[in-house]
Order: C-alpha cells, then structure tokens, then sequence
C-alpha cells in the first residue's frame, strides 16, 4: 500500500523509470495523425515519467531535426490534441530521435 501512495505522490502516475518508445514506421501516416500526438498528449500530462524518449524508424531519409519538424506541424493540426504550446512542444521533441533504414537489414 505504501508502495502505491509513493507512486502517485510523485506526479508522473508510477512512471519513475526511464522509458525509451521505439516507434517503427515513423515517417507514415498513422505515426504523424494518431501515435506521436497521443505521446505528446501523455508528456504534457507527466504519464511518461521525467526520463523519456522517443525514436523513430523508416524507410524515409531524414535527420532527427526534420524528423521533430515534420511532427510538430502534424501534431498541432490535430484537433484532439488541442493547441500546441511552444515551449511544451520544444521539451518533447528534444527528446525525439530519428533512425533512417530498411526493415529488411537486421543492422538498422
């Protein structure tokens, strides 16, 4: 019991340990609409703890910069999210990451 009162005391809903999300398909469509809007929304609401990350992977060419930019403006046009704070945001996506390859290699 005293466990769970610990837990909730600490403002990130029992998540204290760092959480790495690997997200493959990252580039798409579903990725930018729905999966990262939804972890936007998670961050802004503490339920992802203090040490999180978030790392794409596709096929598609880009860097970890165009990778955060292409989300942004994905996920402040989403209107369940509702708007977007800047500085919100900036926090987020520094914790964003970008892994360009192909499904097929085993290296990537």
């Amino acid at each position: 019991m005293a466990a769970d009162s610990d837990r909730s005391s600490s403002g990130y809903g029992g998540v204290t340990e760092p959480c790495t999300v690997i997200l493959f398909g990252a580039s798409g469509d579903l990725a930018k609409r729905k999966v990262i809007p939804a972890l936007y929304d998670l961050a802004i609401h503490n339920a992802l703890g203090p040490r999180h990350a978030l790392v794409g992977f596709a096929r598609t060419a880009m860097t970890d910069e165009s990778f955060r930019t292409t989300a942004g403006d994905a996920t402040k046009s989403i209107s369940e999210v509702g708007p977007v704070d800047p500085k919100q945001w900036d926090d987020f996506a520094s914790s964003m990451f970008y892994c360009p390859g192909d499904y097929s290699n085993q290296e990537a």
